[in-house]
């Protein structure tokens, strides 16, 4: 398995212990994910740091800040939680 896609398993899981081992050692904080479906979209070129958002994980993003995930990488967490909102309203 890549370590991208390991990572986003990880994220996915709330394990954050994995993800340490994972970054930044294999895998920038600020990567991004090619292809990945969240919230029934399929989306191309996600931030690890909006994976962990759209997964509910404050714990993960946490970490991916204080790993060094820029606030470039975040801009897209914003529309991850709009979209969010209509599906939960």
């Amino acid at each position: 398995m890549d370590p991208i896609t390991e990572a986003v398993r990880s994220i996915q899981r709330n394990s954050e212990q994995v993800l340490q081992t994972l970054i930044p050692a294999k895998v920038n904080p600020n990567a991004t994910v090619p292809t990945i479906k969240l919230n029934s979209l399929t989306r191309k070129n996600v931030p690890l740091i909006c994976v962990a958002a759209a997964s509910g994980s404050l714990e993960i993003v946490k970490f991916l800040v204080k790993v060094g995930a820029t606030a470039d990488a975040m801009q897209n967490i914003f529309f991850i939680f709009l979209r969010w909102s209509f599906f939960i309203c």
